[in-house]
């Protein structure tokens, strides 16, 4: 009856990034779609919806909030609406930021009158990673052969196992020859 298209422009993002998602709706039935309504109930987890940002068929909708939701224009049959909204990530975690809308909408039937169906888009995934440019997340010390930096990031897996923690060491000193 409709298709729900949910696409981003990043699939990871820096800690204060802005990711800008976009979410197409197509009513490929043969009935108008009318009281559309589509919201984003929980705020993703390591991320936060950026205030003002909601575009509706390229229109800023500013007073818009995703998590509390906002009507959508009727849909004729073969018509398309696109709703836009940036999220900002906030921190690094070992569990990608995912989030979805639900979209509810009525199709009013000849025989039963109308009926409200409840759907959910699919769900959208971007990873958050700590900028290495910032000194806080990096600790340089001297290669062995001392003339590079040695930079140590920690690696973790996501499996609450205690053997996956590990450190690894990465350096090259080719560029201070």
């Amino acid at each position: 009856m409709i298709t729900k298209v949910m696409t981003s422009d990043k699939t990871f993002a820096k800690e204060g990034e802005t990711v800008h998602n976009t979410i197409t709706i197509t009513n490929q039935s043969s009935t108008v779609l009318d009281s559309i309504y589509i919201i984003n109930p929980t705020p993703p987890k390591g991320a936060s919806y950026v205030a003002g940002s909601v575009k509706i068929n390229g229109i800023a909708q500013p007073s818009y909030d995703p998590i509390k939701g906002f009507t959508l224009p009727d849909l004729l049959p073969d018509e398309t609406v696109v709703i836009e909204y940036e999220v900002k990530a906030e921190e690094p975690s070992t569990a990608p930021v995912t989030h979805f809308g639900t979209l509810q909408y009525t199709v009013t039937d000849p025989a039963r009158g109308p009926i409200r169906y409840s759907e959910q888009t699919e769900p959208l995934s971007f990873d958050v990673i700590s900028d290495p440019t910032d000194p806080e997340d990096r600790i340089e010390a001297v290669t062995p052969n001392g003339i590079g930096p040695r930079i140590y990031y920690e690696i973790n897996c996501d499996c609450n196992c205690r053997d996956c923690f590990d450190r690894f060491e990465f350096y090259c000193d080719c560029f201070m020859r």
